[in-house]
């Protein structure tokens, strides 16, 4: 299975924070209104939940993210599902879909807008220009923060020049 992994929740936790703080986000959460962190009231942390928050971009469009991570034991943590759903404004017709996914037991996958969906809707990782094997919700927004700032679609193969900095630093913790 293919699961994401984070090493230190607490870190983890941090950068997120950075991240939805940072750029042009319009309506910027504070961490723990965006995630519920299970911790079994011991302050262990068991896991955590994403559930289908909206991250607004002020030069357009909204990234939708839901994820989901569980305690690995020694191995840390694993997100064994995650959706990141980027849709652009209305009038913001240069900039188009995308979405992220990965459902349990399944291997995460790239569904392109449907300008594109003709050449291929469901992309697994490597068969895109970048790796996000390893992806979570810090990575999405950075990911969308990204698309926003310079309008290059994440699959476009120019677009490897842009994204491949941002994704393959792949902090997890």
């Amino acid at each position: 299975m293919a699961y994401s992994k984070i090493r230190n929740a607490q870190l983890y936790f941090k950068w997120l924070d950075a991240a939805l703080k940072s750029g042009n986000i319009d309506n910027p959460k504070e961490l723990y209104d965006f995630i519920e962190i299970d911790d079994g009231g011991d302050g262990d942390i068991w896991g955590w939940v994403i559930n289908r928050q909206a991250v607004l971009f002020s030069d357009g469009g909204n990234l939708y993210c839901s994820e989901r991570g569980e305690d690995a034991g020694t191995a840390g943590y694993v997100i064994p599902e995650y959706h990141f759903h980027f849709q652009p404004d209305s009038d913001n017709v240069d900039m188009e879909t995308f979405r992220l996914d990965l459902d349990r037991s399944k291997e995460p996958h790239f569904n392109t807008s449907e300008q594109r969906s003709a050449v291929n809707d469901h992309l697994p990782t490597g068969e895109t220009p970048f790796d996000f094997s390893n992806f979570n919700c810090r990575l999405a927004l950075l990911m969308a923060n990204v698309y926003v700032r310079t309008k290059i679609y994440p699959l476009d193969d120019t677009g490897q020049a842009y994204y491949e900095p941002v994704l393959s630093n792949k902090k997890d913790g």
